[in-house]
């Protein structure tokens, strides 16, 4: 099962994600979070295999987020949830895996997490075949 972080500075936005994520049982959220900030600072402990972040925040954008998780570990997988599509094409320009528009439906988000899977389980097989060489 993979582990993801939430990060929405709107809480039930983020509850929502949450529980559609629980609902689709291929996914363990290991932290909500409605600062940016904090979501940092927990994921050396939390060791989530990716993070579904939105893009508009106040104190620090999502933008910003992803660039600083990616300074900490590039292999997590970024996800962009977000009311404002026209953020899309900066949030691929930073590598996400996948932009979901506001509000995610069940249906969508069982697209992206199956892409989640699959992109996980591709990138473990490389690493893993990489350690043999």
């Amino acid at each position: 099962m993979l582990r993801a972080i939430i990060v929405d500075h709107e809480q039930p936005a983020g509850e929502w994600l949450n529980r559609l994520l629980t609902e689709n049982g291929s996914i363990q959220v290991v932290g909500c979070f409605t600062k940016a900030q904090e979501a940092l600072d927990k994921m050396s402990q939390l060791r989530p295999d990716a993070a579904f972040v939105d893009i508009r925040m106040p104190l620090m954008s999502g933008v910003e987020l992803i660039r600083r998780i990616r300074e900490r570990d590039p292999a997590i997988e970024i996800i962009c949830v977000s009311g404002y599509v026209e953020y899309a094409l900066r949030a691929f320009e930073l590598q996400v895996l996948d932009f979901v528009a506001k509000p995610p439906t069940a249906e969508r988000l069982q697209i992206t997490v199956k892409r989640l899977l699959k992109h996980h389980r591709k990138e473990r097989g490389e690493r893993e075949i990489g350690l043999m060489d």
